[in-house]
């Protein structure tokens, strides 16, 4: 695909989240962020979108998505190295950060704190969670989820608490013995696809990146993605189970347990070993 440069001609720094429309029917969603996660000055200096860029500094909210024609993209840190047409899989949750107690909060407030479990070493970083959720899991009321906006650091081998800002407010109080869960947003410190999926299957790298650095992800409609095996036009793929980063034939057999979903249809066979473009559903992406 020939890459045009397109300029946001529209948007005024500080109230940039939203969608705008570019030159040529482009358009671009940009979430609300919070300042201290990204300044929304930086917009001064976004003038050129192309999809193939690599960025060692972000240059856009991670999970800005783009539309161009038939294609999604979505802005993505990478969370290790990455080819050009690998699959990708979102960065797995992390155990340490599946069950940790909140001090008690009353609902209808927009932050509370989360108090150190005092052993571990996978500390939070600040705001890695911002743009994902934090979900009450056990105990109390489970099953409310949140966005998060903002973090602090948390030292959890110390003893402590860490803020957590949300968008929105407590629609329930949160006890003491509640136990909440962090994951990350689905375009954060993505990986190639493993042959055993520690996350969910995210989409198709657009070019050669490394770990922190940042670009476009094709996320829905045709990209072109590694193929392992025989694939058939018409019919779905999955992540391969024994090449990372490739997709393979979907394989319609209750009894395989490795059989890993359906992430997309084929549109076009390419060499054995080669990439094959895959028309990607997209995960819920509208």
């Amino acid at each position: 695909m020939a890459v045009t440069p397109y300029t946001i001609d529209s948007v005024v720094p500080g109230t940039m989240h939203g969608v705008h429309r570019l030159r040529n029917g482009i358009t671009i969603d940009i979430p609300f962020t919070h300042p201290d996660v990204f300044d929304p000055s930086n917009l001064s200096n976004w003038n050129d979108i192309d999809v193939f860029d690599v960025d060692t500094v972000a240059k856009f909210p991670v999970g800005t998505l783009l539309k161009i024609n038939m294609k999604y993209y979505m802005y993505t840190e990478y969370g290790a190295t990455i080819a050009a047409g690998d699959l990708l899989q979102s960065e797995g949750p992390d155990a340490v950060h599946d069950a940790l107690p909140p001090t008690a909060t009353a609902a209808g407030l927009s932050q509370f704190e989360v108090t150190s479990p005092e052993s571990g070493s996978a500390d939070f970083i600040k705001n890695e969670y911002a743009g994902g959720n934090v979900i009450a899991q056990i105990n109390g009321t489970p099953g409310y989820e949140y966005e998060i906006l903002a973090h602090d650091t948390l030292d959890i081998s110390a003893a402590g608490t860490m803020t957590v800002r949300i968008m929105g407010n407590l629609a329930v109080a949160l006890a003491a013995t509640d136990d909440l869960a962090f994951l990350k947003h689905v375009a954060k410190e993505v990986i190639e696809c493993p042959t055993t999926l520690t996350g969910a299957p995210f989409g198709v790298a657009k070019a050669v990146q490394a770990d922190g650095q940042f670009g476009w992800s094709g996320v829905k409609g045709p990209h072109a993605v590694k193929t392992e095996g025989t694939v058939v036009v018409g019919t779905g793929v999955r992540p391969s189970e024994t090449t990372a980063g490739n997709v393979a034939a979907m394989v319609y057999d209750e009894d395989d347990d490795a059989d890993l979903g359906l992430i997309g249809t084929v549109v076009d066979v390419g060499a054995t070993g080669g990439f094959s473009l895959v028309n990607f559903h997209g995960n819920g992406i509208a």
